[in-house]
């Protein structure tokens, strides 16, 4: 269940774009239908094209993240039985950022969730508003 978890939350940001653009497609143009909750048909039909796959490719990076940690967490294991030496200027831009990345990686990781999250539950409720 938890090995390739990467590859296995991907797959689900797939199924997730999917799903909730034909659902909400749908549901829009039920609502069509009728006269009074007209609008939200078309406010359905705008957040299904434009709002879903946002949250789907927030969800995917998070699964192309996941992929990225490990593997370079087992070229890591690999490398410390041969150390390779790299003599490099710290005082570069790009060693800054990466730095400061490396300092702060679970506070982004914990952010771009918590960001995820709330889109996905602003879509949760968007949709059960509509269905009452």
């Amino acid at each position: 269940m938890f090995n390739n978890i990467g590859k296995k939350i991907k797959k689900i940001a797939r199924m997730q774009s999917i799903l909730f653009v034909f659902y909400n497609f749908f549901g829009g143009v039920i609502l069509f239908f009728y006269e009074e909750v007209a609008f939200l048909g078309w406010l359905l039909i705008i957040i299904a094209i434009f709002g879903t796959p946002v949250s789907a490719v927030i969800l995917y990076g998070l699964g192309e993240l996941i992929d990225r940690v490990t593997e370079i967490s087992l070229n890591i294991r690999n490398d410390s039985v041969n150390p390779v030496i790299i003599k490099r200027d710290d005082n570069t831009k790009l060693d800054k950022i990466s730095n400061f990345l490396y300092l702060y990686r679970v506070k982004i990781i914990i952010v771009l969730f918590l960001i995820m999250v709330i889109i996905a539950l602003s879509f949760a409720c968007f949709s059960v508003a509509t269905i009452y």
